[in-house]
């Protein structure tokens, strides 16, 4: 969120519910992946609102480096690759999975 450890915290725990809640909503296997997105982003969101608190010198320089690492490893390395691949599982229909499957290995 770029503003604070707070709203960080915050933001995480208001995705956290809608995560939960779209689980909840979950009819098919298929659908799975693309339903934990919220859930994943509110992890994400907690571990920014660690990085905020290394920044503001309340946790060590250690732990701050560490959870800068988690959240880019997030932002740069999962999520590009989570993101297009729920979007493929999601996709009922073969034809439209292949032109999915088209776009996902593009990313790669």
């Amino acid at each position: 969120m770029c503003f604070s450890a707070t709203a960080n915290f915050v933001g995480s725990g208001i995705l956290a519910t809608v995560g939960v809640v779209t689980l909840t909503r979950v009819r098919h296997r298929r659908e799975l992946l693309f339903a934990s997105l919220p859930t994943s982003f509110a992890v994400h969101q907690f571990i920014e609102g660690f990085v905020w608190l290394g920044l503001d010198g309340i946790l060590s320089q250690k732990v701050a480096h560490n959870m800068g690492a988690a959240f880019m490893l997030y932002a740069q390395g999962l999520l590009p690759f989570l993101l297009p691949l729920s979007v493929l599982l999601f996709e009922p229909t073969r034809p439209a999975a292949g032109a999915c499957a088209h776009s996902f290995s593009s990313v790669l």
